[in-house]
């Protein structure tokens, strides 16, 4: 799974404690910031694992390879 912010604020992503100071940052930008998770050999990723805390309307880019 890789995701990426193309917004025009700063994201956070995480689990489900995440929060405006908790969590990956993934800084606003061109481009934005990134994160590659995976591949995992032994832990299965799931999309729902996964929560963001950002902006309403802001564009955050998921690339998952199943």
């Amino acid at each position: 799974i890789m995701i990426q912010n193309n917004a025009a604020h700063n994201v956070r992503i995480g689990d489900s404690t995440v929060s405006s100071t908790k969590g990956i940052l993934l800084a606003a930008g061109s481009p934005g910031g990134s994160v590659n998770a995976g591949p995992f050999s032994v832990y299965a990723c799931y999309l729902s694992d996964w929560y963001l805390y950002g902006t309403a309307a802001d564009v955050v880019d998921v690339l998952y390879i199943a």
